[in-house]
């Protein structure tokens, strides 16, 4: 298996500063035996490692909180979507003091780019236990897409491109909504 750091994110929950880093898992030699290449629908496991911010201006400023070996799968053909640097991530607080997470993606398949947001959960406990979550990945939403790569200017196919933004709406129940 091997692990590549995918994002990282500063936050506030709760008055209390974590920093949390996302990786991507592949999957065990033994799973991708007799493959030339990952079909399509193989994804990865994302994980996580979070540390809070316990001791400001002295070093080292952090200390560890928490690690989940597994806070989902996504992406496709055994990689993550790419996070997107042109956008800034969103963050939803919860009175209950959670947190939901938008980082902004862009992928690229069959020469059409697809933007959208992986959408993530964290849920402040107040001692973190082993069998708890702390992070759950929630879904993947898309906000837009361009064919320009495959359209040839028209040539081939009509080009189209699309492009929304996402934002968070509050709900009676805690979780927001989310609108495109």
């Amino acid at each position: 298996v091997v692990s590549t750091y995918w994002y990282g994110h500063e936050f506030d929950v709760a008055g209390r500063h974590f920093f949390t880093g996302f990786v991507w898992n592949t999957r065990d030699a033994e799973a991708r035996k007799g493959e030339d290449v990952a079909a399509p629908d193989v994804q990865v496991k994302i994980a996580q490692a979070t540390f809070e911010r316990t001791h400001p201006g002295k070093t080292p400023a952090y200390s560890f909180y928490a690690v989940e070996r597994k806070t989902g799968q996504f992406g496709g053909r055994e990689k993550p979507p790419e996070v997107d640097p042109s956008r800034k991530p969103l963050e939803f607080h919860t009175q209950d003091n959670r947190m939901v997470l938008a980082v902004p993606t862009r992928t690229f398949e069959n020469g059409v780019a697809l933007d959208g947001y992986a959408t993530f959960l964290f849920t402040l406990k107040k001692e973190f236990e082993l069998h708890e979550w702390l992070w759950a990945y929630t879904g993947s939403v898309q906000t837009g897409e361009d064919n320009a790569a495959a359209c040839d200017g028209g040539a081939v196919m009509p080009c189209a491109s699309s492009t929304g933004t996402l934002s968070f709406v509050a709900d009676a129940g805690g979780l927001p909504q989310i609108r495109v």
